[in-house]
């Protein structure tokens, strides 16, 4: 295994990437649980990034990254259209969103071994351990649903259920890559926690991605499978997602909630977002180019109110597509595609891996997950993301 030498401060007999990689862990842990200690573990990370010095003294790692360009395009162009901002206070708050990319880089630069890096993955696994028992106890009443509690219930459910479904998926790879019994069987049931607590959250988009992505990824992993057995762990997956009641109670209320729009009323889930989408669309139609400017769906969404309208102040489109292209116009439609090319591309290159193929498989879960929210301006789905862009896939990465 390789030792990377230090590359900068020491604290004792620990290195700026020691200190560097246990805040990494600590923000890949907390991510599925609490917001707060993330946001800490992300500023200790680009704290420590920036003044032992690896910002500049290892900046070959990034400088030559592939994903260079679009990530920073991606960054610069919500402070590019403040200058056709209609709002710049608003505007202001959705580029200062942008700094998580920091993440990016301040990653890309950690010069640790690379089981180091597939610990990161098992921290989150960790994490996303601890909400999910929460949770399941949360359902069947032994746990109030209260602030100050983690969950992936209620209002925590879009975000919940698409990193369950990650969950399951880096499951899956670790399930096939692992030949002992005793590791299989404790994956096993930690995938059929995550089943539970995916099956309880009331995540819709959690459970559509799941039925689409666990198939697509079961035949990556099992080459030599066959369609046949592939085709039975989609049928399996969906099987177990419509055992229980909560996922039956969605969909069954998603066919209500689209009848309530198609009489008038958008006031519901499915209801509002087709009245975003909707005005998402006619606002990209007026500004096709360079799109109404950062931060301008709220105020654009006011000429398609209608008295019967509850669901006001609506700041984005839950659609990561249609909030590029109502904000940024057929530029930010590119960007966000060049983005996502960037990602697929890395994970694609290094799936054998566990790093690679957790890219990979976060890039398939957020592009299902996009067409219903905004994983790029949620706090946690955003900085996944951009740590998962910057993570080292391979060893002359580093």
């Amino acid at each position: 295994m390789a030792v990377f030498p230090s590359t900068s401060f020491r604290l004792g007999s620990l290195s700026a990437d020691r200190l560097l990689y246990w805040s990494f862990c600590a923000l890949f842990f907390f991510l599925p649980i609490w917001t707060s200690p993330v946001v800490i573990a992300a500023i200790l990370c680009l704290a420590i990034w920036i003044f032992s010095g690896k910002a500049w003294k290892d900046r070959d790692c990034w400088i030559k990254a592939p994903w260079l360009a679009p990530v920073l395009l991606f960054m610069v162009l919500p402070w590019i259209a403040l200058l056709w901002s209609p709002d710049l206070k608003e505007g202001l708050r959705f580029a200062t969103k942008s700094h998580h990319w920091l993440l990016t880089f301040a990653i890309a630069s950690l010069k640790v071994p690379d089981d180091d890096f597939d610990s990161l993955l098992k921290a989150f696994l960790a994490g996303l351990a601890i909400v999910a028992i929460i949770s399941v106890l949360q359902s069947i009443g032994v746990v109030p649903v209260r602030d100050g509690i983690p969950t992936v219930l209620d209002a925590k459910h879009i975000t919940g259920s698409v990193f369950l479904v990650f969950g399951i998926a880096l499951l899956l790879f670790y399930f096939v890559n692992t030949q002992g019994f005793k590791q299989k069987s404790a994956i096993v049931a930690l995938t059929g926690l995550f089943l539970i607590a995916l099956g309880a959250s009331g995540g819709r988009i959690g459970y559509v991605a799941l039925i689409i992505v666990g198939p697509f990824l079961a035949f990556l992993l099992m080459e030599r499978a066959g369609i046949i057995k592939v085709a039975i762990v989609g049928l399996l997956l969906a099987g177990v997602l419509f055992s229980f009641t909560t996922v039956r109670d969605r969909f069954t209320l998603m066919q209500s909630e689209i009848q309530r729009y198609e009489h008038s009323d958008p006031n519901s889930s499915v209801g509002i977002r087709l009245h975003m989408w909707k005005g998402a669309f006619r606002i990209f139609l007026q500004h096709p180019v360079i799109g109404a400017g950062t931060g301008s769906y709220k105020q654009e969404m006011k000429q398609f109110e209608t008295p019967e309208l509850t669901w006001r102040d609506l700041d984005n489109p839950h659609n990561n597509y249609l909030y590029m292209a109502a904000s940024f116009g057929i530029i930010g439609i590119f960007a966000l595609l060049w983005l996502l090319y960037a990602f697929f591309k890395k994970g694609w290159t290094a799936r054998a891996k566990a790093t690679g193929f957790a890219v990979f498989s976060y890039g398939v879960i957020i592009c299902i997950a996009s067409l219903t929210y905004t994983p790029i301006l949620a706090l946690a789905s955003s900085h996944l993301f951009a740590l998962l862009m910057g993570i080292r896939t391979m060893t002359h990465e580093a």
